[in-house]
């Protein structure tokens, strides 16, 4: 836990280098779960239902096995891979804690105030709410990966496809 004592100093490198870590062998490994059945190289069928919907969200049904699928996921994480995710998040949401910010003077020390919001969230992920918004961003990229598919034709091509989108979508998200 942090107090008023401590600091938290993330260089801009430190932070690439987790943020990079989460893409690369966090995310890649949940994409490979939603996107392949457990021990076998098929298709797996939430995919296949997922990425009909082209990028909308699916079905009551469907939307509860994406939730299982990440709740899941993110309970076979060890403490590092979770940590490396929450930077993640704390990065794609950054615009969105910065506008909600409650921090009343922008001037002088603002900097320092809000970056203690920011450790809150990393020191207290399920009381600041970034464990909920850690599952609502990775639900909402679980369907936009789908909805890079057409999946209505599955050909021995498919599979290859898959994993190459897997590598670009772990460079670019």
């Amino acid at each position: 836990m942090i107090n008023i004592d401590d600091k938290l100093y993330v260089t801009k490198e430190i932070n690439s280098i987790i943020v990079s870590y989460a893409k690369d062998k966090v995310l890649r490994k949940l994409l490979k779960q939603f996107s392949f059945k457990e021990n076998t190289k098929k298709i797996s069928d939430l995919l296949q239902d997922v990425s009909y919907y082209n990028g909308d969200a699916p079905p009551f049904e469907q939307q509860d096995e994406m939730e299982t699928l990440i709740f899941d996921f993110l309970k076979q994480l060890n403490i590092e891979e979770l940590t490396a995710l929450r930077y993640w998040v704390l990065n794609n949401k950054y615009s969105q804690y910065f506008q909600e910010t409650e921090i009343e003077d922008m001037g002088e020390g603002f900097d320092q105030k809000f970056g203690r919001e920011l450790a809150y969230k990393l020191y207290e992920p399920k009381n600041s709410q970034l464990d909920c918004d850690m599952k609502e961003l990775l639900y909402y990229r679980l369907i936009d990966f789908a909805s890079e598919f057409d999946l209505s034709l599955i050909d021995k091509h498919t599979k290859r496809t898959i994993k190459d989108t897997i590598n670009n979508y772990c460079n670019y998200i």
